[in-house]
């Protein structure tokens, strides 16, 4: 069985990204990577997913004052440049999630 690409305070699934985020937008063909960390009064989520030919991207972090409401804007991005920026990379999401980006893109 394929492990979850929910993670962390996403475990539940895309229901926990439309809470958190306080959207409303239909679950994805396919969510490649959903994570949303929250320690030390702080947060941030990074959500890669795709629906057809398309791949999006989307991320949002805040203080203890506010939650992750309101940061919901997905942006398109191709196969291309998803590559380019794991390429590109020296820290961050991109970085720590490159193979996994790569094996998503290649499928």
């Amino acid at each position: 069985m394929a492990e979850s690409p929910y993670h962390n305070l996403f475990a539940a699934g895309w229901s926990d990204v439309r809470r958190e985020f306080d959207m409303t937008d239909a679950e994805p063909e396919q969510v490649i990577y959903a994570s949303y960390e929250y320690e030390n009064y702080s947060g941030y989520a990074d959500v890669l997913y795709r629906n057809g030919e398309s791949y999006f991207y989307a991320s949002g972090s805040h203080c203890s004052c506010y939650g992750l409401e309101g940061q919901w804007e997905p942006e398109e991005v191709s196969r291309e440049a998803l590559l380019g920026q794991v390429d590109r990379a020296n820290y961050g999401f991109f970085k720590d999630k490159a193979d996994l980006i790569r094996a998503a893109v290649a499928a």
